[in-house]
């Protein structure tokens, strides 16, 4: 009989143990989100001393409040009207890792905190090159643009003649030695490829419109008598290339044929450049009346963003001429010619450059940290996350070299070559980090 009423009572205490709410552990456990709120934290980018982070909130109350953590130090706090907001980061350090978590309160109840998000800082990289330059062809050769897929796959075009009057369009790069490519019947001016089997080349024959494709085993040309002289290609797929040359010509590839489009220009364009995101713009100049222009492609059409005007002492967006248009995406846009600008989240940011007011024709990298200008009078150009540095091995006004075509990887640089004078030889200069 004692032992049934004991195993009752135990029984009993049991269950009223289950009932106990334990609001202690409950307490310490984080709030992910609520019936109030949750937040989203993402990174939208990260530089070498900044990263930027986006913060979306889900069924926030009026008048709460956000907090941004990095590590264990708050560093941004507002009141929340909207439901996104983004928050550049700065001062930080080169290659260092950083966590960063948001929390929505009112007062100081808590009603949200988001998952943490880790970001490391991009690294600097190196203004240590050793030098290399290989000289193709006779006289009177030129090499405009060059592009590859790796530093031991990298073409380089233009006009390259040889000692008995016989010539050809493109040397091949295979990472020992320079080789003769192909032949066409036209001035090369410039190149772009999605890979090793699509390869896009433009240029002039006889004043006109010229383009060739490259599907890994044969040239397919475009004859364009049409169209005007082309000076630049990029492209972000085998159906879709954009081309922009003299008279303010742009064409539009779509994998069969060539169309035209409207840029509302009657002057040269030079470069295009264009994101993953849909984005392209392109850019040109009219050295006979100075202004330049940049274009970029809205849906269908192109619409200008900056028409340039003359020499402003305070300038808040580029003046003088525009060449040259890079990105490493559609938020960090570079444009050069008369000066150097990025567009940096729609803001223009004049650059520091110590170009010494000589001409920058264009700009290339392949991050936030490895960008290279080149430009007239042998003018070579590298920021490397924190500053700029010009190769005095090279500089030499008044009379050095036109630098124009640029190819870079992660530690290797290719700059195509132009001599001053008009009995030239062309050169490629092949650096490499240290």
């Amino acid at each position: 009989m004692k032992c049934v009423f004991v195993r009752f009572l135990l029984s009993l205490v049991l269950i009223c143990v289950s009932f106990i709410p334990f609001s202690c552990e409950q307490d310490k456990t984080p709030v992910q989100s609520t019936e109030l709120g949750s937040i989203i934290l993402n990174s939208e980018y990260a530089g070498v001393t900044d990263v930027r982070i986006a913060m979306h909130l889900e069924n926030s109350p009026a008048l709460a409040t956000l907090d941004l953590n990095r590590d264990d130090s708050l560093i941004f706090s507002t009141s929340m009207d909207t439901t996104d907001t983004v928050f550049l980061d700065t001062g930080l350090l080169p290659g260092k890792t950083y966590t960063y978590q948001a929390k929505l309160r009112m007062k100081e109840k808590l009603i949200a905190l988001s998952s943490p998000v880790t970001i490391k800082t991009a690294d600097t990289t190196s203004h240590n090159f050793t030098w290399r330059v290989d000289t193709i062809g006779a006289l009177t050769s030129s090499l405009n643009d060059i592009w590859g897929t790796d530093p031991e796959n990298v073409y380089a075009v233009g006009v390259i003649r040889h000692e008995n009057n016989e010539w050809h369009s493109i040397e091949h790069w295979d990472g020992s030695e320079w080789q003769e490519h192909e032949v066409f019947p036209a001035i090369l001016e410039g190149i772009f490829g999605t890979g090793r089997d699509d390869i896009m080349v433009v240029g002039t024959e006889l004043g006109y419109a010229y383009a060739a494709n490259w599907d890994g085993q044969q040239w397919t040309q475009f004859e364009m008598p049409q169209y005007d002289w082309l000076q630049a290609v990029w492209g972000s797929a085998k159906n879709n290339y954009y081309a922009v040359g003299l008279s303010g010509t742009i064409l539009h590839y779509n994998g069969d044929s060539w169309t035209k489009m409207e840029s509302g220009v009657q002057y040269p364009l030079y470069d295009v450049w264009g994101f993953e995101d849909g984005s392209v713009y392109a850019a040109g100049t009219d050295f006979s009346n100075v202004p330049g222009v940049l274009l970029k492609l809205e849906g269908s059409g192109w619409i200008t963003i900056i028409e340039t005007g003359p020499y402003d002492p305070q300038p808040v967006v580029p003046y003088g001429s525009i060449f040259g248009v890079w990105g490493y995406d559609s938020d960090h846009l570079y444009v050069t010619g008369s000066t150097a600008f990025l567009l940096q989240k729609g803001d223009w940011v004049k650059l520091n450059v110590p170009n010494s007011d000589v001409f920058m024709e264009r700009v290339r990298g392949n991050s936030v940290a490895n960008v290279f200008i080149a430009g007239n009078y042998s003018l070579l150009m590298h920021w490397n996350g924190l500053s700029w540095k010009r190769f005095p091995e090279f500089y030499n006004k008044p009379w050095g070299d036109r630098f124009q075509g640029i190819c870079c990887f992660d530690r290797d640089v290719f700059i195509t070559v132009r001599e001053a004078s008009s009995l030239s030889y062309a050169w490629v200069i092949h650096g490499t980090a240290r």
